[in-house]
């Protein structure tokens, strides 16, 4: 029970609610003061039979020095291998300290029941660190800043999300698995074919089959290695949790510190506590609509080396994994540069896949690199082409400053020479 209080809420369903037997729920007191100084309140808890419980609560209200100009993102639904981009400002609006003008910041607190306010914050240079959690997909640029009173820092926050190693790793031991298994039902398959008995496998294959269960999965007696980084298996694995990924929705919160003075190196900063600031990131993670499926799907293109002129092709091969059709369009690339899509764009249905392809003509003797980003409505793949171009060396057996002779012909006969 909350009496005219203004400052305090508990949430959800504002306190209220039904506990069943051996049930537990989780309630927040949120604390939201309104001038600096200390806040004390009782919270009672009335059930149907009469009994209460009382919760007693205190808190300090502070002022920060510094301030941002939203406390919460929202980031859009972004897919896995792509990324979103939003910005926010950390501002100084310290000036000065007529605090019969307006708020100045400062941490208020109680002494005997006497309320009274903390010192003001120094007008200077205000520096912050942002602390991002380590398992969060965000980045903060710049992590750590001075803000001058009277300006504002612009912060850019970008969410990345990237498949989890750990689950990669699990799913490329799951693959490796199944592949041993199938190995070994076609052998005795075979063994059968030409009316033998069941031939027991032997040495490794032997003790790895006497491990397998009716589902085909490993006993905990013996486990396969998982695949290396970068390997077949691996980007195997990485397919195949993209086709199955689950939509997701995470939330962090990020704490601010700051503190008076200039912060040039992340870990350094002398903070005080009270004065730290929070951001709540909102961060939806979606399966993508689109994968590349050729090369196992990699998205780095290359094209390797070729002479100034030569013409290299590649065709790489697109499928679309969502439940719905989608329609490509690709940015344009550098129409004085050496590659070139050369086949139009078409929409694509669920499940099928579309051919992209590319050529490569290079017109310099240096390394291209390009990136080509194809879109849908709601998704982005980005392709990276690589391509080197080189400078023929040709040499001729004979002296070029010369013509090369063929001597006397007689009419309507021929004659033949060669040169290397």
């Amino acid at each position: 029970m909350l009496k005219n209080w203004t400052y305090i809420q508990v949430q959800p369903n504002d306190g209220f609610g039904t506990l069943l037997p051996e049930e537990t729920i989780d309630l927040h007191v949120l604390f939201s003061p309104t001038a600096t100084k200390e806040y004390r309140c009782t919270l009672i808890c009335k059930s149907l039979v009469n009994r209460e419980f009382t919760i007693e609560c205190q808190g300090v209200g502070v002022l920060p020095p510094l301030s941002l100009s939203s406390t919460v993102i929202h980031f859009p639904a972004t897919p896995i291998n792509d990324q979103s981009i939003v910005s926010f400002y950390v501002e100084n609006r310290h000036l000065d300290k007529n605090h019969f003008k307006h708020p100045v910041p400062r941490i208020g607190n109680e002494n005997n029941l006497i309320v009274y306010l903390g010192e003001f914050a120094p007008i200077c240079p205000t520096s912050f660190q942002f602390d991002i959690p380590a398992n969060a997909p965000i980045t903060i640029s710049p992590l750590v800043g001075t803000v001058e009173p009277g300006k504002r820092q612009k912060i850019t926050v970008r969410l990345a999300p990237k498949l989890d190693t750990e689950q990669i790793r699990t799913e490329s031991i799951r693959i490796r698995e199944a592949e041993l298994k199938r190995q070994l039902e076609s052998k005795e398959k075979e063994s059968s074919h030409r009316g033998e008995s069941r031939a027991r496998p032997t040495g490794t294959a032997a003790s790895v089959n006497r491990r397998l269960d009716t589902h085909g999965t490993m006993n905990t007696e013996i486990r396969l290695p998982a695949a290396a980084e970068q390997s077949t298996v691996w980007s195997i694995a990485q397919l195949s949790l993209l086709k199955s990924f689950p939509s997701s929705l995470s939330s962090f919160i990020i704490p601010c510190y700051t503190a008076s003075g200039i912060c040039q190196k992340p870990g350094t900063l002398s903070y005080d506590v009270a004065n730290t600031l929070f951001i709540q990131i909102h961060c939806p993670i979606v399966k993508p609509e689109m994968i590349v499926i050729s090369d196992y799907g990699q998205t780095t293109i290359d094209f390797g080396s070729a002479s100034i002129g030569q013409e290299l092709s590649r065709t790489i091969l697109i499928q679309n994994i969502s439940n719905k059709s989608i329609q490509l369009h690709s940015t344009l690339l550098n129409i004085s540069g050496p590659f070139r899509l050369i086949n139009a764009l078409r929409r694509v249905e669920p499940g099928d896949t579309t051919p992209i392809k590319l050529v490569f003509t290079p017109n310099a003797t240096i390394e291209f690199l390009e990136t080509l980003v194809l879109t849908s409505e709601s998704s982005k793949l980005t392709l990276c082409l690589k391509g080197t171009g080189l400078k023929p060396n040709v040499q001729l057996s004979f002296d070029t400053s010369n013509p090369f002779s063929m001597g006397c012909v007689l009419a309507k006969d021929r004659t033949e020479k060669t040169f290397q």
